[in-house]
């Protein structure tokens, strides 16, 4: 399969502006679950279970659950089985390892602490990954983290994709959560731009929501996406009029959680992988109509190296393969972030040099490049244009889930190496084709607003935290910058700082 087909897929079903056929009868409640889909076991995951993990119960994998509603988890018809996606992937993961499932109902307030003392082994609850909840926890990803926005099926909306679809109307979200947090920057946006503000209005439940929207209290409602899904085949008077990453505006996903330092979360990443191979991971989604959260891979979610760089800069070329290195040696996550020079922060564009230090960097490129093994196309080289839409595209396969920086990798290369004109739209898709991705799409994706927004939130955040030059490169609150500077981040990675 092309890399990212599955993505693709998947966006194209968010994309449509209706969901497909469903009524209540399509979601399983009962609690006998005779349609669960039952796996092996995976040899290669348990031998990954370290020996001095100690289970909570010997033989049972005892997971907590919040039964926050279908079809992720909710009480089945006997109100005390715990049933859903949620249910079945736990389940799932359980016969991988070669246990029991011991699945425990717990209030959504409640799993961290329960987590942290001992009294389950992991949660499995749409529980997203963020960087607070990092530094307590291991995380395993399993699925997007997604929102829906709903409205009456007889609304005048039809379609909200960014800040200015959502100005002046009455949107029902719940208090603390992701949603508010981006929607609160939606209105802010809208303000500036002079247009009015988003009205986002708090109910105490799912009835008090659904009942405001009906009365024309409220035009919008905005919750995870699967639920509202559910939602919409139930009562059959809801539409979906758009989406919502839970991490905009870059994307996120949701995570089997377990304590910090335990070890047994590659284990558990890798029995999600195996799942994903043979399929039984798409028919888990399939069954509770969840595959709009599909991922292509499951990961560990170490600690970050925030990597601030530009598809024009060969700097960031030169020290690509050695980061990527770094970040597998030392399991820690590499976060794109992507901009242009930052002059408000001291940066200067080459052709604003001297002519004397521009000979200098052009010697000095090419000693690097001898030492780092990545030739470049220097002397002689044409003129080419910009390369900066190229970063677009890498932008749009990370929110989609792709192999981001093997795309980032054959752009420079060919910026670079092979001096090809990848400003050029047609360029890029051949050079992302011959790649294994789908260069059409992604060229298609570069100019919609979820990948813009975070063109532009990466250049805020480049110059908030102070950067000027790339890579730059952030790790534990200590700024590199520079390629040269890697071996300073290596030491940092191995415990030792300046």
């Amino acid at each position: 399969m092309r890399a990212g087909a599955l993505l693709i897929a998947a966006w194209a079903l968010v994309g449509a502006s209706t969901l497909p056929a469903l009524s209540e009868d399509d979601f399983d409640l009962s609690p006998e679950q005779t349609g669960r889909i039952h796996v092996q076991k995976d040899a290669k995951a348990i031998a990954a279970i370290p020996a001095d993990f100690k289970f909570v119960t010997p033989g049972k994998l005892t997971v907590a659950v919040a039964p926050g509603g279908p079809p992720l988890a909710a009480y089945a018809t006997d109100a005390k089985t715990v049933v859903g996606a949620d249910a079945d992937y736990a389940s799932a993961i359980a016969e991988s390892l070669g246990l029991q499932l011991e699945s425990v109902p717990v209030a959504w307030i409640d799993w961290p602490l329960g987590l942290s003392s001992g009294k389950y082994d992991a949660v499995i609850s749409n529980v997203g990954v963020t960087e607070e909840r990092k530094e307590k926890f291991d995380f395993s990803t399993y699925r997007q983290g997604l929102h829906g926005f709903f409205v009456k099926a007889d609304s005048g909306v039809t379609s909200i994709k960014e800040p200015k679809d959502a100005a002046g109307l009455r949107i029902i979200v719940g208090a603390g959560t992701n949603q508010e947090r981006i929607l609160v920057k939606w209105s802010e946006e809208n303000e500036k731009a002079g247009l009015k503000p988003l009205e986002l209005q708090y109910y105490d439940d799912e009835a008090a929501s659904l009942l405001a929207l009906q009365s024309g209290r409220a035009d919008v409602i905005v919750q995870p996406h699967a639920q509202l899904v559910f939602i919409a085949s139930r009562d059959k008077n809801i539409k979906r009029v758009g989406t919502l990453s839970a991490g905009w505006p870059d994307r996120s996903d949701v995570a089997i959680t377990t304590r910090k330092g335990s070890g047994i979360a590659e284990a558990l990443t890798i029995a999600t992988n195996s799942l994903i191979a043979s399929g039984d991971y798409a028919r888990i989604l399939d069954r509770w109509h969840t595959s709009s959260t599909v991922i292509i891979e499951g990961h560990n979610v170490p600690k970050t190296i925030d990597y601030f760089f530009s598809i024009g800069s060969p700097w960031s070329y030169l020290g690509l393969d050695t980061l990527e290195e770094l970040a597998e040696q030392h399991v820690v996550e590499i976060k794109p972030y992507l901009a242009t020079v930052i002059e408000e922060n001291g940066g200067i564009l080459s052709r604003n040099r001297p002519e004397v230090r521009r000979a200098y960097g052009t010697q000095d490129l090419k000693r690097w490049a001898k030492f780092r093994g990545n030739p470049l196309f220097i002397d002689g080289r044409p003129a080419l244009s910009d390369p900066t839409p190229a970063s677009f595209s890498v932008i749009a396969a990370h929110l989609d889930g792709q192999n981001w920086l093997q795309l980032t990798r054959v752009f420079q290369h060919a910026f670079w190496s092979e001096a090809k004109d990848i400003g050029k739209p047609e360029v890029r898709s051949v050079v992302a084709d011959r790649a294994g991705f789908n260069g059409d799409y992604l060229a298609a994706r570069e100019n919609d607003y979820d990948v813009q927004a975070k063109w532009k939130s990466d250049r805020e955040q480049a110059v908030a935290r102070g950067v000027f030059g790339f890579p730059t490169y952030i790790y534990d609150t200590e700024t590199y910058w520079g390629q040269d500077n890697l071996g300073f981040l290596a030491n940092h990675l191995r415990g030792e700082t300046y």
